[in-house]
């Protein structure tokens, strides 16, 4: 289990220089981390704490239901979170 320290590593809270595609490799599957526990949960997605099994780096990683988006008609939020994320420059957020 990280300690707190380890969670300063974690691309959503620290790293401001790196972005996701930094620090996952290309094909990314399930069985390219370990996940270590669930932050958070919500109607279309759920975060959890990731330890990626090459680098043994911890990160924050958001996992989205496509059909429950295009049920609940929330495309356009999902395409504006992006945006968001794309534009915003902050040393706690990770830039996509």
């Amino acid at each position: 289990m990280p300690s707190l320290e380890d969670y300063e590593e974690i691309a959503v809270l620290g790293a401001p220089s790196a972005t996701a595609h930094d620090l996952l490799p290309r094909a990314f599957t399930d069985w390219s981390v370990c996940f270590r526990l669930c932050t958070g949960a919500g109607a279309l997605a759920t975060v959890s704490l990731v330890q990626h099994r090459e680098n043994q780096k911890y990160l924050a990683l958001k996992r989205m239901d496509k059909k429950k988006i295009l049920k609940m008609k929330q495309l356009e939020h999902i395409h504006n979170e992006k945006s968001l994320l794309e534009e915003v420059d902050h040393p706690f957020i990770v830039g996509l």
